[in-house]
């Protein structure tokens, strides 16, 4: 306790003084007033800018995010820095731009760049956030700064200086500093000691010694200890570590004095419910009667700690008691320091035990135990180490990309599983859909036999449905529906749980009974008939606040369609490796741009290589079982495109104006289609930004030619919650397969179909094909008669003169 204050404000001085110079990004035009209304837009932008992705707050109970600290209180945190250099100007930068400050910082560039409303305000949504977490505090206020006398810091100082001095040498080194000759012979904190000593000195070389100390380096990237070498020991064969080489030392007696469980039993055992997190974690092996003050409180800090149920220590205590390595290591992650109980009386200060009290629970604690006692210093046996082909190694590299990014934050990356046991009979029979003949679901006849057979003791069949449980049109809410199926329209609490039921929107094809749903279908399950619910992988973000982008659309527009709050929201990446290009994708990752007007807040940009990104692309591609990273489009071979214009040409009712592509652009162009809703090129439709979809001009380099063709022949069978509708209708009684008019485009809906698809997988090329580029360039003057320009000329005329006198 007596040089604790002296480290802490020793490496406050050193971490202060080496810090490298900062100038912080400043707004175009000013941070804002800071009034409640800026409060309240930052609060708004916070929670619908992807913040709870990562951030938890208590202004935002429902979000429970972990990735990045609970900012609720962050605004104490910065008044506490009221002396500093404007906290308000680095809290801005910050959130600006994190990378500014952090070149490795996982914190994305959200793009908060101005915007300006309806009414022509301009408004700066990182200056309304800064605003917003400034206001935020719980009344926390900070512990003053340690005080210290100089008689303190000098024995703190003077007992480090004989590690590599004498004591005589110290005592002159303390009083004097180290001469500036001795620089090149120094190693670690003893050059802040060097030239005419100060307090401030002193306090750098305690802060410096610190610092090493306790490892801070390891997690943190600080001045000065860029080689330093780890604090722990070596664990790569602590699996094979003989027992009488690790230190128990009083370990024993300190179980049977009660300290090691709360709950003295007299044999040293712990109780199955005990939890003990022993207080010398926090001064660092103080006297024993006064880690004995504090036993209840490391008891009670224990029981926050472990979640699940009360765990038996037995196995473990057993071990310990036995002097075996297991219960070492079990006693070491949960109490670090008691194997200091009686031995910090002998010990140096900066000898006692250092390791820090992680906040495992039991299974944790087991778990790393596991992993250590299998680091037996020598690789195991061929047959015993995984070898993942290509595609399984690229979903391990991708998966830890997914994770270091919290991609799951804020998509969703598969769906909801739900697997029910109904009696027989129990389901509606699927509505029939005429739909093209390559959209339709194809499931094999053993695993629609499967489904037909009861279990022979309940009599009760089995299905596996996977989707997303209804969205409520008006609150953007999961939907619970009464024993007809119907949306409940009363308070749940009226209604007997016994009776309600879930409804699922399919994403996949589900076989029940025998009878194939396709996806979109909606299946309405009794909530008794769900034995298993497994939660869909990641979004988080998307679930939180579907009901607030609801919430906020009708504000504008009250007759929005909260199913359509999907697309205002990041897309679920799904299938994601079957639908889009594996060269886009790396580049989008890289350098993200809008792609969905509807959207509320766009892909950040990650401070990711290249490399994490061709990792996160593999991925998506070896999971959805594409070719990658290249793939071959026909689509787009000359020879494809002539013979497709020879065909067009020959139809009855084509154009002799108008080729293949020519016609495919006549749908685009229609008022009736595409440009209802969809930008294309220079063109914009009218209209709210919700009711916009992506820009035609740019499919061709971004999706995959068959997944574009699937969805456009039925989007809603791809992303069951668009509002984009089936443009080309299917009917096989239909001379032309149905379609559409054939003053669009003569030919069948197939035929429809794939001149779209040829059109947009080619827009780029159609387009500057439009572009005469030979009337562009301005042609040369033509040269005067005879040739050659007047010197030339006047060249010649003097040749033939001197023939002439010849």
């Amino acid at each position: 306790e007596l040089y604790e204050p002296v480290e802490v404000l020793g490496m406050v001085k050193y971490l202060v003084a080496k810090s490298q110079a900062f100038e912080p990004i400043q707004p175009s035009d000013g941070y804002g007033s800071g009034d409640e209304d800026q409060i309240a837009r930052g609060k708004q932008a916070f929670e619908i800018r992807g913040c709870l992705a990562c951030h938890s707050h208590s202004d935002f109970p429902v979000a429970q995010a972990t990735k990045g600290p609970d900012l609720s209180n962050i605004g104490d945190k910065f008044a506490a820095a009221a002396g500093a250099p404007s906290p308000r100007e680095w809290l801005y930068s910050w959130v600006t731009l994190p990378s500014h400050y952090h070149v490795r910082s996982t914190m994305p560039d959200l793009f908060l760049d101005p915007v300006t409303d309806a009414e022509g305000n301009v408004t700066d949504p990182a200056a309304d956030i800064t605003a917003y977490l400034l206001s935020c505090s719980n009344g926390w206020t900070p512990v003053g700064a340690p005080q210290i006398d100089a008689q303190t810091l000098d024995q703190f100082v003077l007992e480090n200086l004989q590690q590599p001095f004498t004591l005589k040498e110290a005592e002159r080194y303390l009083q004097e500093g180290i001469p500036a000759e001795m620089r090149a012979k120094l190693k670690g904190a003893e050059v802040e000691l060097v030239g005419s000593i100060n307090d401030e000195m002193k306090l750098l070389y305690a802060g410096r010694k610190a610092i090493g100390k306790y490892g801070c380096y390891a997690c943190h990237d600080i001045p000065g200890f860029e080689n330093a070498k780890p604090i722990g020991t070596a664990l790569a064969d602590w699996g094979r570590k003989e027992s009488s080489k690790l230190a128990f030392e009083h370990i024993l007696e300190y179980l049977h004095s009660g300290h090691g469980h709360g709950h003295a039993d007299g044999t040293g055992h712990a109780s199955e419910t005990g939890e003990h997190v022993d207080d010398e974690h926090a001064d660092h092996g103080a006297a024993d009667d006064e880690a004995e003050e504090d036993e209840e409180a490391g008891d009670e800090e224990a029981d926050s700690l472990d979640h699940n149920e009360p765990f038996d220590e037995s196995f473990y205590t057993m071990h310990l008691n036995s002097g075996d390595r297991i219960g070492f290591i079990w006693q070491k992650l949960k109490e670090p320091r008691s194997y200091d109980f009686k031995k910090t009386e002998n010990k140096r200060y900066d000898e006692r035990l250092r390791m820090p009290l992680f906040p495992l629970d039991a299974q944790e604690r087991e778990q790393v135990i596991t992993f250590v006692l299998g680091l037996v210093a020598e690789p195991p046996a061929e047959e015993f180490v995984y070898q993942p082909d290509e595609r399984q190694l690229a979903m391990i590299r991708g998966r830890r990309v997914l994770d270091k990014y919290n991609c799951a934050g804020c998509h969703y990356l598969n769906t909801e599983k739900w697997v029910v046991e109904f009696e027989p009979g129990a389901f509606e029979e699927p509505n029939e859909v005429t739909d093209f003949p390559f959209m339709q679901a194809h499931v094999a006849p053993s695993v629609v036999d499967q489904t037909l057979k009861a279990d022979a003791k309940r009599g009760v069949l089995t299905a596996e449905l996977f989707g997303f449980q209804e969205i409520d049109n008006n609150l953007g809410t999961p939907v619970i529906a009464d024993e007809e199926g119907l949306p409940l329209e009363d308070d749940i609490e009226e209604y007997d749980a016994a009776t309600l039921q879930y409804p699922m929107v399919l994403w996949e094809p589900a076989v029940i009974e025998g009878q194939v749903y396709d996806v979109k279908s909606r299946v309405s399950v009794p909530i008794a008939d769900i034995k298993q619910r497994v939660p869909a992988w990641g979004g988080d973000l998307t679930r939180w606040l579907l009901p607030r982008v609801v919430e906020l659309e009708k504000e504008a527009n009250p007759g929005a369609n909260g199913t359509e709050a999907w697309g205002w929201l990041p897309p679920p990446l799904v299938g994601q490796g079957a639908k889009v290009q594996a060269g886009w994708l790396h580049d989008f990752l890289l350098d993200p741009h809008p792609i969905r007007p509807a959207a509320y807040l766009r892909m950040p940009r990650f401070n990711m290589s290249s490399e994490e990104a061709t990792d996160l692309v593999n991925f998506f591609m070896a999971r959805d079982n594409v070719e990658y990273p290249f793939q071959f489009d026909p689509r787009t071979r000359a020879t494809h495109l002539v013979a497709e214009e020879a065909e067009f040409a020959a139809k009855e009712g084509a154009s002799g104006d108008l080729g293949h592509l020519d016609a495919a652009m006549n749908i685009v162009v229609s008022n009736d289609y595409c440009v209802k809703c969809h930008l294309v090129g220079d063109f914009e439709p009218q209209g709210s930004d919700r009711a916009k979809a992506p820009d035609l001009s740019e499919v061709y380099s971004r999706l995959r030619p068959e997944y574009m063709r699937r969805w456009i022949a039925n989007p809603a069978k791809i992303l069951p919650y668009t509002s984009m509708p089936q443009n080309i209708p299917f009917d096989p009684e239909s001379d032309t397969l149905g379609g559409m008019a054939q003053t669009l485009y003569p030919g069948t809906s197939i035929e429809q179909l794939d001149a779209l698809v040829d059109l947009l997988s080619n827009y780029a090329d159609y387009t500057s094909r439009k572009a005469d580029i030979s009337e562009l360039v301005k042609q040369a003057a033509p040269p005067p008669a005879g040739g050659g320009d007047e010197n030339a000329a006047a060249e010649g005329d003097s040749a033939d003169a001197d023939e002439g006198d010849e």
